[in-house]
């Protein structure tokens, strides 16, 4: 018998003119049936969240769609996306022309995940890897001389893109982007769970409503400062919306976040902060780097989409 599922809605966007669609969970639909993922080992009331779209992931599209891609700081860079959820965000990424490495947890990769990835793919898993450039070359001869030609452009933006993709990466979008997904629990190292795709070649970091819960805050910096000391020197984007209190035992405030942060080495900027337009909240994106080499240069402002 086939594991009743509860109950989900459509969720679409266009980024980088690709349209793409996730399904997210319906919390207002009655008689759910019991969700497949709860007796899993990895499953956590955290990780039950991952299910839907929150203000904060809405916060990171508008800030890919406004700022970095504008920029062409996606194209061609490999991406970890944590705690994607829904993928929704990574996706988009994708689309924009990067090659994202979408992470969570087991359950929330098998269920959500994998099917967002397959539904929104335009091709097959890459089945192989490149680390290397290769350059066609092309010799034409006329009366005065004989000449080189070498043609760069193509053949050098189609092997940098191989090289960059991740593997098992699918084609997403126009723009030469692609995504993969694999579990990352950052309560465990990340050099445990590097294979097939390791987070830690990435050069950008994004994650986006990750640090709800006050359990979360350290084994979330502390999965961030491993890949930010990874070598390319990443650069790290999070969008956080503020859920807990100071009298909160349980839910996390920014001065939990930022303290923690602090504590493990890390600076950060706001650098962009509003009510995302499919949102009702205020939400702030941070850039977060470990030292002066992985500090993001391309934003120097802050923006209000409100």
């Amino acid at each position: 018998m086939a594991t009743s599922r509860p109950p989900s809605v459509t969720v679409d966007v266009v980024a980088g003119g690709t349209k793409l669609s996730i399904r997210r969970r319906d919390l207002e639909a009655e008689d759910s049936p019991i969700d497949p993922c709860f007796f899993d080992d990895s499953y956590t009331v955290a990780g039950s969240t991952g299910f839907l779209v929150w203000e904060g992931g809405w916060m990171l599209i508008e800030f890919l769609e406004k700022h970095l891609a504008t920029l062409g700081t996606l194209t061609n860079r490999r991406v970890v996306e944590l705690g994607s959820g829904t993928g929704l965000a990574g996706l988009c990424a994708a689309a924009h022309g990067a090659h994202v490495l979408m992470t969570d947890l087991p359950s929330v990769v098998d269920e959500g995940l994998a099917q967002a990835l397959l539904a929104n793919s335009s091709g097959t898993a890459a089945t192989t890897t490149t680390t290397t450039t290769t350059t066609t070359t092309t010799t034409t001869t006329n009366t005065a001389t004989d000449t080189t030609t070498t043609t760069t452009a193509a053949a050098a933006a189609a092997a940098t893109a191989t090289a960059t993709c991740w593997p098992g990466a699918r084609p997403v979008g126009s723009k030469g982007g692609s995504a993969c997904c694999q579990a990352l629990d950052w309560t465990k190292s990340v050099s445990e769970q590097s294979f097939p795709c390791d987070p830690t070649s990435a050069d950008i970091i994004l994650a986006a409503e990750t640090v709800w819960l006050k359990e979360l805050v350290a084994p979330f910096v502390s999965t961030v400062v491993t890949l930010l000391q990874g070598p390319n020197h990443p650069a790290c984007y999070m969008a956080y919306h503020e859920r807990g209190k100071a009298d909160s035992a349980t839910f996390a405030t920014t001065e939990d976040l930022l303290a923690e942060l602090t504590r493990q080495g890390c600076t950060f900027n706001v650098v962009a902060e509003g009510i995302p337009t499919r949102g009702t909240i205020q939400c702030a994106v941070y850039s977060i780097y470990c030292t002066e080499a992985s500090q993001p240069a391309v934003i120097s402002h802050q923006y209000h989409t409100q």
